[in-house]
């Protein structure tokens, strides 16, 4: 499994679609 590079994407990803959430 290389989920490290995809980790970081993904993180930004995550992020966003709970700002949009929280908002």
């Amino acid at each position: 499994m290389h989920l490290g590079k995809h980790t970081h994407t993904h993180r930004k990803s995550i992020l966003l679609i709970f700002t949009a959430n929280s908002q």
